[in-house]
């Protein structure tokens, strides 16, 4: 399955695709030496108009291999609670920015397919500003929406969107943009990560973010990171 794209990324490490319906979207598990990518059961269903979906993971598992295993998921020094899970994903899921412009590299179509499907469901999500309101999670799609649609100049307008939410969900995502906008001018590396990830957990207004394991790449050693 996507030999040809595992091929592209020259990936070195085996990649396994598994079916996984309670999934809500696609995504990766790397290990070293080995990376697992699930799949969801709508990309399942349709596997050519959801396609962006496994090349953005196989862009994560590229940069696993190449950089850090912090670049395909989170790693926990222990067995994570609920409230570390949600915090870790608040500051770290940004990192598909990166994973998205080094998809843009070999497969231009995939951010034009993902901003169209975005649009439809952020076209739901303007007629009802109440599901935003404290939901971060959508609070990030928006901004990743917004940003990468300047970045890579693609046609989209949000105004309605925007004056559609609630004051403080404008600020929030605004702020967030503004932390984005500064990682697609840097490289892809774990100090840049660690960077924006402090500034992420700022606008949440979280105090720390504590045992979060990387990996490094250069010497395979374990850090407890504390985010202040």
């Amino acid at each position: 399955m996507l030999e040809k794209e595992i091929a592209t990324l020259g990936l070195a490490w085996p990649v396994e695709f598994v079916p996984a319906p309670q999934e809500i979207t696609a995504r990766c598990l790397s290990q070293r030496g080995q990376h697992q990518i699930l799949i969801d059961r709508y990309t399942m269903a349709d596997l050519d108009g959801r396609g962006h979906h496994l090349l953005h993971e196989l862009c994560h598992c590229r940069m696993a291999e190449t950089i850090d295993l912090s670049m395909s998921q989170m790693q926990f020094l222990h067995s994570a609670t609920a409230e570390e899970l949600q915090r870790s994903y608040l500051v770290w899921a940004p990192i598909d920015l990166w994973v998205n412009r080094l998809r843009h590299e070999h497969w231009t179509a995939a951010i034009v397919a993902e901003q169209n499907t975005l649009r439809k469901e952020l076209a739901m999500i303007g007629k009802n500003s109440g599901i935003v309101a404290g939901n971060p999670s959508l609070s990030i799609l928006i901004a990743l929406y917004r940003v990468e649609g300047e970045h890579y100049k693609l046609a989209q307008d949000t105004r309605i969107l925007m004056r559609a939410l609630y004051p403080n969900d404008q600020r929030r995502i605004k702020a967030l943009e503004a932390i984005m906008r500064k990682m697609l001018a840097m490289e892809a590396s774990v100090p840049n990560l660690q960077g924006a990830m402090r500034e992420f957990a700022r606008v949440w207004g979280f105090d720390f973010l504590t045992a979060v394991r990387l990996e490094w790449a250069d010497h395979f050693q374990m850090h407890c990171v504390s985010w202040r």
